[in-house]
């Protein structure tokens, strides 16, 4: 499955909701997320993005048991706002 692709100009906020039962766990690149991201519940927030923010969000939800797993993906595309956006397909 290929993450959605989301283009965002250099500054701009982004916000992601992980649809989930239970309260959402956030990842980047596989890894923790950046210093500029901040998570509430099953939201995340990045504020001020910029290139380093490049890459791919996951959100992991478990829920009852036996556990049933939520996952879902974006990946954030940074241009700088004088760039022409084009399709990120």
């Amino acid at each position: 499955m290929e993450p959605d692709k989301l283009m965002v100009p250099r500054g701009d906020n982004v916000e992601f909701l992980c649809e989930t039962a239970t309260e959402a766990k956030w990842f980047f690149n596989h890894g923790p997320l950046p210093a500029n991201a901040d998570e509430t519940g099953n939201s995340l927030l990045i504020t001020n993005i910029k290139r380093r923010n490049h890459g791919i969000y996951e959100c992991l939800g478990v829920a009852n048991n036996p556990p049933y797993y939520s996952y879902i993906s974006s990946t954030i595309l940074v241009h700088s706002k004088s760039e022409k956006m084009h399709s990120a397909c």
